[in-house]
């Protein structure tokens, strides 16, 4: 068994959401993004947490340490993944999931909730969809009744 060696995080700005850009036929996101991560030189999947569609979380890395998830911002950030895509969408327990993350969690609570593609210079897939794929002031409004990231 290899054992990964993580850089530490000094501090952290924000929670990165991304969704894995996966259809229903994908039963296992993990295992999926386990798959695609290697295929890219990555030792282990490069977000901190993964959410399957019922609500699963999978913490793939320690939350206070660097991830991977998003060139030029993995030194401050947490990445989020989702299970879905645009297709799917969201479901209530991953909602239920993401919130509990983001309150219950000393190293996430009170930090700003943005989604890959509010970040300057990562825009969107090539496709022209946006990750993730669904509305972030909306999602922030539905999880705390706000649209806005807090600063």
């Amino acid at each position: 068994m290899v054992t990964i060696q993580y850089r530490p995080r000094r501090k952290t700005r924000a929670v990165i959401l991304h969704d894995s850009h996966t259809g229903p036929e994908v039963t296992n996101t993990l295992e999926h993004l386990r798959v695609q991560g290697r295929q890219k030189g990555l030792l282990d999947v490069g977000y901190h947490v993964v959410i399957e569609r019922g609500g699963t979380q999978h913490m793939t890395r320690p939350l206070d340490v660097m991830g991977s998830h998003l060139p030029g911002n993995n030194f401050d950030t947490i990445g989020v993944c989702l299970a879905g895509n645009e297709e799917t969408g969201v479901t209530e327990e991953q909602m239920a999931s993401l919130f509990c993350l983001m309150v219950g969690h000393e190293e996430t609570a009170g930090l700003p909730l943005l989604g890959h593609y509010e970040i300057p210079r990562s825009g969107t897939r090539r496709s022209g969809c946006k990750c993730p794929c669904l509305d972030m002031n909306k999602l922030r409004y539905k999880l705390f009744g706000r649209e806005t990231p807090q600063p």
